[in-house]
């Protein structure tokens, strides 16, 4: 099973969190629909996909639990997790935009 684009996902929507409020070394939670994580996980097995996720990224994202909400699922990554996501590098674009529509008087 390929976990690639959720993982990307992941880390792409923690990583921008931390870009607008800032970084505090704490765990951050998700909600996903139950039809996102179909789609992000390729799957209509989605409870069976995400028993499998948290071992495949225990090494760069920490540990991360599940537990079911209506309609989908909330997801936990661990304060590990977002510390490994903080000194990621490659979102130099996405923070220059958040700071520039971030200042009153600039549009896009």
């Amino acid at each position: 099973m390929n976990f690639e684009k959720f993982e990307k996902n992941i880390t792409d929507n923690i990583k921008e969190a931390q870009i607008k409020l800032g970084f505090d070394n704490r765990p951050i939670s998700l909600n996903y629909t139950e039809n996102s994580l179909k789609n992000l996980l390729r799957t209509d097995n989605v409870k069976n996909a995400l028993g499998k996720f948290p071992e495949t990224i225990r090494d760069t994202l920490g540990d991360i639990t599940f537990r079911e909400i209506k309609d989908g699922y909330c997801l936990t990554v661990s304060a590990t997790g977002t510390s490994y996501i903080n000194n990621l590098g490659g979102y130099e674009f996405l923070t220059e935009f958040i700071n520039t529509v971030r200042n009153h008087g600039v549009s896009v």
